[in-house]
């Protein structure tokens, strides 16, 4: 069952699935190529891609979340890409200061079960 698409370029997508095979479950993405040669698409899978277990989709989850959090990082604070800091790190709050005894604001007042992933 396909989950999702994206346009790599004008001969290339990626395609996000979940498949079975032989009573497993399988999560799956694939670069897909147009094998129509400009007549109607006919879009084919190619070897690159990976499939693994539905049970492996949290730990790659938490790895695209931490992925996408250094990307968005470097974007906000590039100088610190240009000083060579590789790791970008948020400020500790330290023991002394539980979530609790930090001030609220209204987006936690409206979901206080919103927590940051990492």
């Amino acid at each position: 069952m396909v989950i999702h698409e994206i346009e790599k370029n004008s001969l290339e997508k990626i395609v996000i699935e979940l498949t079975e095979y032989q009573g497993r479950k399988y999560f799956s993405t694939r670069i897909y190529y147009d094998a129509s040669k400009g007549q109607n698409q006919d879009w084919r899978p190619t070897p690159k891609g990976i499939t693994i277990s539905i049970d492996l989709l949290p730990e790659l989850k938490e790895g695209v979340d931490k992925a996408l959090f250094h990307v968005v990082q470097e974007k906000e604070f590039p100088e610190k890409k240009e000083k060579g800091e590789d790791q970008l790190r948020l400020p500790d709050p330290g023991p002394e200061q539980e979530s609790e005894d930090l001030p609220k604001t209204e987006k936690d007042e409206e979901d206080p079960d919103l927590k940051i992933p990492f």
